[in-house]
C-alpha cells in the first residue's frame, strides 16, 4: 500500500476510532457507581443480601462495562494496522488477539455478574440452614481446650464482640461474647493452635457466606475463564503498542507506558488501561499536547534514534549549517577580499542613515 493510501485510510478512520475510545472510557467509569449502588454493606453476608435485592443494577453495571470493553477493539485494531502498514515485522495473524482479548474479558465480566446474582439469591434462600445453633461461650472454650482439632477455622470480629467458627464437618456457627473475654478466647485458640483470623470490617455470618461463594461451581468456572481473558488482553495491548513504538507512531514514553499498563492488568485491573486508551484517542485525533510523532504524517516508519544518536531533525539542521558554512568558506576562497568589501558596504550604509 502506498504512503498516500495509508495516510488517507488513517485520516478517514481517525474520528470514529477516537469516538470509540472515548465512549469506552465513559462506559467503564459509568459502570463503577452503578455497581457500588448494588453492593451495599460491609460484611460479605450483608452484601449478598443487598445484591439479591439489587440484582438488576449489578447486571446493568456488568453489561455497561462489557460494552466499554468491546469498544476497545477499534482503537487497538487501528494501532495494529497502522504499525503493520509501516513494518513487515508485524505478524498479521496476531491481530486476532485484538478482538479475542476484549471479547473474552466482556464475556467473563457478564458471566461473573450472572454468577454473583445467582449466589446472592441462593444465599438468601439458604441462609437459615447455613449455620447451626452456637454453643455457650464456656462450652466453646472447653471444646477448644479438649478438642482443638475439631475446629477448621475461627474468624474473630473484634468490633462486633463476635466470632464465626467452622467445624471439621463443615458446620458453621456464630458466637457473641463479652468484650472482656476476648483476650481469653484468643489465648485459648492460640494454645490449641486453631487456625484463627481477624476481620475488622466483617460481621457475624460472613464465614458461612464466604464458604457458599467458595464452593459455588459457577463461581469457580467463571474464575477459571479470567486467566485466558487476561492473557489475551495483555497480548492485544502489548503487541501493537510495541511495534507502533518501534516504527515511530508512539513516543518511547507513551509506548513503554502502554506496555507496562497492559501487563499490569494482571495486578491492578482495567483502570489504567482505559486511561491509556483515552490518551491514545487524543493521539489518533492529533489532539495530544506536543502533536503526533512524525510517522503518522509520513505514512511510513520513522524510527526513533537510539540513545546517543542525534535526532533526524537536528542532523538535518546541522547539515544545513555545515552547507551554509561551506558556501561562505568557498566564497571567501574565491575572493579573499569579499569579506572586507562587505564590511565596508555596511559602514557606508550606516553613514548614510
Amino acid at each position: 500500500m502506498s504512503r498516500e493510501r495509508i495516510i488517507e485510510r488513517e485520516r478517514r478512520w481517525a474520528l470514529p476510532v477516537a469516538i470509540s475510545a472515548f465512549l469506552a472510557v465513559i462506559l467503564f467509569f459509568a459502570s463503577i457507581p452503578i455497581e457500588q449502588g448494588a453492593v451495599e454493606g460491609t460484611g460479605t453476608a450483608e452484601q449478598l443480601r443487598a445484591l439479591d435485592q439489587n440484582s438488576s443494577s449489578l447486571i446493568l453495571a456488568n453489561v455497561v462495562r462489557s460494552i466499554g470493553l468491546l469498544l476497545l477493539i477499534p482503537p487497538l485494531y487501528y494501532l495494529f494496522e497502522a504499525a503493520r502498514a509501516r513494518s513487515a515485522a508485524v505478524r498479521g495473524a496476531l491481530v486476532g488477539f485484538v478482538f479475542l482479548g476484549p471479547v473474552l474479558f466482556a464475556a467473563q465480566n457478564i458471566a461473573s455478574g450472572v454468577a454473583t446474582t445467582n449466589i446472592a439469591s441462593d444465599y438468601v434462600q439458604r441462609e437459615p440452614e447455613l449455620t447451626v445453633p452456637a454453643p455457650s461461650l464456656e462450652q466453646f472454650l472447653q471444646g477448644v481446650e479438649n478438642r482443638p482439632d475439631s475446629l477448621e477455622q475461627v474468624v474473630i470480629y473484634p468490633d462486633e464482640d463476635a466470632l464465626d467458627a467452622e467445624r471439621i464437618d463443615g458446620e458453621v456457627f456464630s458466637l457473641n461474647y463479652p468484650s472482656d473475654r476476648e483476650e481469653s478466647i484468643r489465648n485459648a485458640l492460640e494454645a490449641g493452635e486453631v487456625d484463627t483470623d481477624e476481620d475488622t470490617d466483617g460481621l457475624p455470618g460472613d464465614l458461612a457466606a464466604e464458604n457458599l461463594i467458595d464452593n459455588s461451581d459457577a463461581r469457580q468456572t467463571i474464575a477459571g475463564l479470567l486467566f485466558p481473558a487476561l492473557l489475551a488482553m495483555i497480548v492485544a495491548v502489548v503487541y501493537p503498542t510495541l511495534h507502533a513504538m518501534r516504527v515511530g507512531l508512539l513516543t518511547r514514553f507513551f509506548g513503554t507506558l502502554g506496555m507496562a499498563i497492559g501487563v499490569a492488568v494482571l495486578f491492578i485491573g482495567l483502570f489504567g488501561l482505559f486511561l491509556w486508551v483515552l490518551a491514545l484517542g487524543l493521539v489518533v485525533l492529533d489532539r495530544w499536547p506536543g502533536g503526533r510523532p512524525p510517522a503518522w504524517a509520513a505514512g511510513e516508519a520513522v524510527p526513533w534514534p537510539r540513545p546517543g544518536d542525534e535526532p533526524p531533525a537536528q542532523e538535518a539542521a546541522d547539515d544545513d549549517e555545515d552547507e551554509d558554512e561551506s558556501v561562505k568558506l568557498g566564497a571567501q576562497e574565491e575572493n579573499p577580499h569579499a569579506g572586507r568589501r562587505e564590511r565596508a558596504k555596511r559602514r557606508k550604509r550606516k553613514r548614510r542613515s
